[in-house]
């Protein structure tokens, strides 16, 4: 006869539906016997254990995924940081490219600058007879000399190098000018001084009267570039709108008066034409409040009397410079600073033409601290104050005037406070 196994034990099987809980609520454990109510008990025991290892099953899991994710953020923050560092290198080489294209910027504008000027340089010596009719086989030169003649300037024919028609657009409406190139700028300027007109009739010429009484006379121009007619052009027509006494060209630079014996005002480029909205006409306005100080020699000195007179010199010096780009001119400003033997406290700049404040490293001299107010949206204009080093000073919070910049501060010289140290320009 086979025995049963006592070691080998069989899970107790429970009322189907009826819990631990049901018999505690009903209270029908009581008339149960003990061993009833411990396999029940035994039941539910077990039942608890198989969720808790369902709970620490799916627990383990959940670790899994946690250690993955932790991992995962792991790898992002690295690649977080690493790309947060070429963000940082990219935004330097920007801001070093884009320093650098403002100095390219710069550069090219004062190239710019230097070719117009060596254009207009180049234009001096000629001078642009207009409005004398197109024929065939036309002399340029016999018509340069009767017109000359006709305004009480005779000279010998070999000083006109070359004279010739302009070229122009097949289409334009304007009769090309003829260009006359001296060869000495004497006959040129003399022309321009002693002619007792500045147009010939066009029948004196021997030409027949032109139907448009616009084209009845022959005018002496100097030969200015595009450039430089298209400025002069708006140059009068501001003088008409605003009433102004006179426009003018001299020796190839557009002049301007409002009254006349005004001051006279020199147009270069466009935004020199501000000048008409000015109701007092100062083209710069610099003004030092400074006080506590013995400032009563203002004579005019060469740089060789300068030295001999201040060689050395531990006074309160200063010095202005209207210096019209301080990129073409920094050198200039160095070199003169350098044949000084005396140290200025102050070093004033008007219309240093800095597009922006980035472009200021470029122009750092030695012992002095630079600060400057710019035009906005502008490479014109603008104020600049080199500050001795050994000056304390602080920066006013001043408003500016409108359609001007203005620097203010003050500083501290020899223990005296300075109240007020302004540049304005207008």
């Amino acid at each position: 006869m086979k025995m049963p196994n006592k070691n080998k034990q069989k899970s107790p099987a429970k009322a189907p539906g009826i819990t631990v809980n049901d018999l505690l609520q009903t209270g029908a454990f009581a008339s149960m016997d003990i061993c009833e109510v411990m396999k029940y008990m035994l039941i539910e025991i077990c039942d608890i254990k198989r969720i808790l290892m369902n709970c620490n099953q799916e627990l383990s899991n959940v670790k899994r995924k946690q250690s993955a994710m932790d991992n995962s953020l792991k790898f992002l923050n690295t690649d977080v940081e690493n790309l947060q560092k070429q963000l940082k290198e990219v935004k330097e080489e920007v801001a070093t490219l884009k320093a650098s294209m403002n100095q390219v910027h710069v550069k090219t504008e004062s190239n710019a600058q230097k070719i117009t000027s060596v254009d207009n340089y180049s234009r001096r010596i000629c001078l642009e007879i207009t409005e004398i009719p197109v024929t065939d086989d036309e002399n340029c030169y016999e018509i340069a000399q009767e017109v000359f003649s006709l305004v009480g300037c005779d000279f010998p024919s070999e000083e006109i190098s070359v004279a010739h028609r302009l070229k122009t657009s097949t289409t334009s409406a304007k009769t090309p000018p003829i260009i006359v190139r001296f060869r000495d700028i004497y006959y040129r300027n003399s022309i321009m001084n002693e002619r007792n007109s500045n147009r010939v009739s066009i029948t004196e010429l021997g030409f027949d009267s032109p139907s448009d009484p616009k084209r009845q006379y022959a005018y002496i121009n100097e030969h200015l570039s595009p450039d430089m007619k298209r400025l002069l052009y708006l140059a009068r027509c501001r003088k008409v709108d605003k009433n102004w006494a006179k426009v003018w060209v001299h020796d190839g630079k557009i002049l301007a008066k409002k009254t006349a014996d005004g001051d006279r005002f020199e147009i270069t480029q466009e935004s020199d034409l501000k000048c008409f909205n000015k109701m007092i006409c100062l083209p710069i306005l610099l003004y030092f409040f400074i006080f506590l100080m013995n400032l009563t020699d203002c004579n005019d000195y060469s740089i060789t009397h300068f030295n001999d007179k201040f060689c050395n010199n531990t006074d309160f010096l200063t010095i202005h410079f209207n210096i019209r780009s301080i990129s073409n001119h920094f050198d200039d400003l160095s070199i003169f600073l350098e044949s000084i033997k005396s140290t200025f406290s102050l070093i004033a700049l008007s219309e240093i033409w800095l597009p922006s404040k980035e472009n200021v490293q470029f122009y750092n001299i030695p012992n002095y601290n630079f600060e400057c107010s710019l035009r906005p949206n502008s490479n014109y204009g603008g104020v600049g104050l080199y500050i001795h080093n050994s000056i304390p000073y602080k920066i006013l919070n001043v408003n500016s005037i409108t359609g001007s910049e203005s620097l203010w501060l003050t500083i501290n010289v020899e223990e005296h406070l300075v109240n007020l140290v302004g540049m304005l320009i207008s």
